[in-house]
């Protein structure tokens, strides 16, 4: 998950003192037999890593916290990562591009594919309005995804939106 002790505890606290709802579970929609819960364990012991993020000491203090906003709270190599043929992220191509709903999810780092390159300021405007002048606008999985960053502080969203080179 890579995030801090603190952070999780601090949403599940959010999360308790919100107002309770009346919802029933929607049954899992997941085909056999990924419907099987125990499989999740095995495919877990290769690919998933319970570690915490481990700041870079040779890196500047703004590089780890967008490291710790792109990768821990933000999960954004769940679509903006290729996937190997069981489904992992690859580790080697991290926020290399990926799909998510049919979507293609391009890459978050200098190696992107786009005939215009990112300026400094476009991925910031692209997450606080869902619009980039030369890139397009937020649709399909990320339209929601910019909607919630609304809430972030601005210099979350600046520093998330640093262009990493690879």
């Amino acid at each position: 998950m890579k995030t801090s002790e603190a952070d999780p505890h601090a949403l599940y606290t959010y999360l308790m003192a919100q107002p309770p709802v009346r919802q029933v579970n929607p049954k899992t929609q997941l085909a056999f037999p990924f419907s099987l819960r125990p499989l999740l364990a095995g495919w877990n012991l290769p690919f998933h890593s319970p570690a915490t993020f481990t700041p870079d000491p040779m890196k500047p203090a703004k590089w780890n916290r967008r490291a710790y906003l792109v990768e821990g709270l933000g999960h954004c190599g769940a679509c903006h990562a290729p996937r190997n043929a069981l489904g992992a992220e690859k580790a080697s191509a991290q926020l290399g591009g990926g799909t998510a709903d049919r979507w293609t999810a391009p890459p978050l780092t200098s190696i992107s594919h786009a005939p215009i390159p990112w300026s400094e300021q476009e991925p910031y405007t692209y997450l606080l309005s869902g619009i980039s002048q030369f890139h397009g606008v937020a649709a399909g999985s990320m339209a929601p995804v910019v909607k919630e960053l609304a809430a972030l502080p601005n210099s979350d969203l600046r520093t998330m939106a640093v262009i990493s080179p690879r």
